[in-house]
């Protein structure tokens, strides 16, 4: 959805309020169920003055440098297969992302050459804690022989994390380019993507929602993510509660992960 630009202040993550990053923001819609809609976002992103302005303020001044941030997705869906031929929620939540920031990154390593040199840009993938339900099989990576959403949805965000320690690995052999990738759980928090969720498992989240993170949390968790100067020149890791853990155990599979990154380039045709 479009949005009207606008600013906000808000208190750092993890620095008891002491800091505020200001930023401003700016939003295009962003459609994410053909591999040729991250491309069309990719267009209009350029078609403004500043591109980069508003994607990444520095705690301790206004510089902005360029930060990705791979949010959008869907949860437990029905099986739908996009046009690209694709199940949807390898789709949506993670290879239209893996198309769009594979676009944006030439402008990222060139910011990442003009600001401090201590300084890293960010891409954050926004995962689950679900990482740990999925295993990745490339006999059936977009298609599914027998589709199980809730397994489908475990896939699509391992994806991530595989992707997350790939590119890092990749960013870190390149010479002066200074751009970290990392991978987060938001925490669990109701919202629309529980939609699919049975009504049974809805009921018992709504009598217990007092206790479950906000989605106000979850962001918070999003921003520390993209801004604490606690995870300056760290990359490659995956966090849940503003702390690095252990992801699911395929991630450490380095053919695996080549395997994705080459698999995704074929199926993003890039």
């Amino acid at each position: 959805m479009g949005t009207q630009s606008g600013s906000r202040v808000l208190p750092a993550p993890g620095s008891g309020g002491a800091k505020l990053v200001k930023f401003l923001t700016s939003s295009v819609r962003l459609g994410l169920t053909a591999v040729w809609q991250p491309r069309a976002l990719y267009r209009e992103f350029y078609k403004k003055p500043e591109p980069l302005r508003g994607c990444r303020s520095l705690l301790a001044g206004g510089e902005v440098i360029a930060s990705i941030r791979a949010v959008a997705g869907v949860m437990f869906s029905p099986y739908e297969i996009t046009e690209n031929g694709y199940e949807s929620q390898f789709q949506v939540n993670y290879l239209s992302h893996f198309v769009l920031t594979s676009l944006l990154l030439p402008r990222v390593k060139e910011t990442s050459l003009r600001v401090d040199k201590h300084v890293a840009c960010r891409i954050v993938n926004v995962s689950s804690v679900a990482n740990y339900g999925g295993k990745i099989d490339f006999d059936e990576l977009e298609e599914c022989k027998v589709y199980v959403s809730t397994k489908a949805y475990a896939d699509s965000k391992l994806c991530q994390i595989l992707h997350t320690r790939y590119l890092d690995t990749i960013l870190r052999s390149e010479k002066h380019i200074k751009v970290n990738v990392l991978a987060v759980h938001p925490g669990t928090i109701v919202s629309e993507l529980w939609d699919n969720l049975p009504r049974f498992i809805l009921v018992i989240a709504n009598a217990v929602k007092g206790i479950l993170q906000t989605t106000e949390d979850g962001a918070n968790t999003i921003i520390y993510t993209a801004l604490s100067p606690k995870l300056e020149g760290i990359g490659g890791v995956y966090i849940a509660n503003c702390e690095i853990v252990p992801p699911n155990q395929q991630v450490e599979n380095v053919h695996v992960q080549q395997q994705l990154w080459e698999r995704s380039l074929e199926l993003g045709k890039l």
